[in-house]
């Protein structure tokens, strides 16, 4: 029997929840589908609208603000970002949005950024360890070809921090792009 044909007659999987706490799901004849819903659930926390501090590489001074708005897609099986920066006096001023997906077969997430009227993406593979999610992957943008890296730490229902790193030789050195505190609104 093939790996979808036996997927979708019984898939038993193992969730890692926020709290570190383990459960179990079975899943009958539509396997592939449930087990994608419940992958999900690891980002449940990220649904709403969150207040974005954009910090300097210490973490001790807000250079920028953000907002960003979360939300299922797709029958829930997929949850859409839009990132919306701000100028000093609330205004949007960039756009970026996120389509991020569980993928029971690999039991990771992929995640396609893009920004509004730009060519810039980015494709990464996120898993959830230990209460973070970290992701890697490559992208382009106005400065050329890269490689990216972030984690998401001090996951909660009303917060999260996110740092970033890119390459732009290959791996051999790394650089901070992003580093980052939401508040839930």
């Amino acid at each position: 029997m093939n790996r979808h044909v036996m997927a979708r007659t019984v898939l038993l999987g193992l969730v890692i929840t926020g709290a570190g706490t383990s459960r179990a799901f079975a899943a009958e004849s539509v396997g592939i589908e449930r087990a994608q819903v419940n992958g999900m659930d690891l980002v449940a926390f990220f649904h709403g609208e969150w207040d974005v501090e954009s910090l300097t590489a210490d973490g001790r001074t807000v250079i920028g603000r953000a907002r960003t708005v979360v939300s299922p897609i797709l029958d829930g099986r997929a949850l859409q970002a839009d990132y919306l920066g701000l100028d000093p006096g609330g205004n949007v001023v960039f756009r970026g949005t996120t389509i991020r997906t569980w993928v029971p077969a690999t039991e990771r997430f992929t995640i396609h950024w893009v920004v509004a009227g730009q060519a810039d993406y980015t494709y990464l593979i996120e898993e959830y360890r230990d209460g973070e999610l970290h992701a890697e992957g490559h992208g382009v943008d106005g400065a050329g070809e890269f490689l990216e890296r972030y984690r998401y730490f001090d996951i909660s229902d009303t917060t999260y921090s996110f740092e970033g790193t890119r390459s732009r030789d290959g791996g051999v050195t790394w650089q901070p792009f992003a580093k980052l505190r939401a508040t839930k609104r």
